[in-house]
């Protein structure tokens, strides 16, 4: 049976795009936040997710829910039992954490690359092949990330799926870049800049410093350390290594980063 994926995350939810057919900006359930969020733990441990049915496979067991809805990303939690379908040029990049279970994904003609729980993996736009879940226990599920506005080219640079290198996410010859007199060391490794998306590694010693108006949408993954946000005039929210959370575009107020040496993140975003 062949499938795309998309159609697994579009078809089973509304609102994914940030155009509708029309060319109108579509809203609907869209945060307007400009204060970080942390995405929903217990959505993210499989608690509360919705069952949904998926025309083309009716007696899969499918859940599914959309955790973050915003200006520039779309972040949802897929549930499935095991389960095998084909890819057919693949309409989008997306970036994909698996946090329960394991994925297959066999490119048309090579071999079969494995992804387990805790890794953190790619899948480019144009893919052609199997992807096979297996739930752990009985349950495969994820956390799945989406621009919201596609790019126009039919494939993306790197055709098939890749893991992101765990050397390089332990920090490994992380390259320092050049930073104004008086402001602490920052580093930065960019893992992957497509049309969609944009996934980099980035470090800074601990250090606190004004964000004004925040340019682009991120999410950010806490490798190590911990970072204390507050914006302006509310609250301030704390964030702790393996915490995953979303710094809103227009987002202004004090970032204070605390590590052991360093305070490092894995970020996507949208590509410019």
């Amino acid at each position: 049976m062949i499938i795309t994926r998309i159609l697994m995350i579009v078809a089973l939810c509304t609102s994914l795009c940030t155009y509708g057919q029309d060319g109108k900006a579509n809203t609907e359930n869209m945060s307007t936040n400009v204060s970080p969020v942390l995405l929903d733990k217990k959505m993210m441990s499989g608690i509360g997710l919705k069952q949904v049915k998926a025309p083309w496979d009716p007696d899969r067991e499918l859940y599914q829910k959309r955790i973050y809805n915003g200006i520039d990303l779309g972040i949802y939690v897929v549930c499935s039992e095991t389960a095998k379908a084909t890819w057919e040029n693949y309409k989008a990049e997306e970036f994909i954490y698996v946090i329960n279970g394991q994925a297959k994904l066999t490119p048309k003609g090579e071999k079969t690359k494995t992804f387990n729980a805790g890794d953190f993996f790619f899948a480019p736009r144009g893919y052609t092949g199997d992807w096979e879940t297996v739930g752990g226990n009985k349950y495969y599920y994820e956390l799945a990330v989406v621009a919201k506005k596609k790019g126009e080219t039919s494939k993306s640079e790197i055709p098939n799926p890749f893991l992101v290198d765990k050397e390089r996410f332990s920090g490994i010859n992380i390259t320092r870049i050049d930073t104004p007199s008086g402001e602490q060391e920052s580093y930065r490794d960019m893992l992957y800049e497509g049309e969609d998306l944009t996934m980099v590694i980035e470090a800074e010693k601990p250090q606190k410093k004004e964000i004004k108006h925040s340019t682009q949408e991120q999410l950010i993954y806490v490798i190590g350390g911990a970072v204390n946000i507050t914006p302006k005039g509310e609250v301030s929210s704390t964030f702790f290594t393996g915490d995953f959370f979303v710094l809103p575009q227009g987002f202004t107020g004090s970032w204070e980063s605390e590590g052991f040496d360093l305070f490092r993140t894995l970020n996507v975003t949208k590509s410019k």
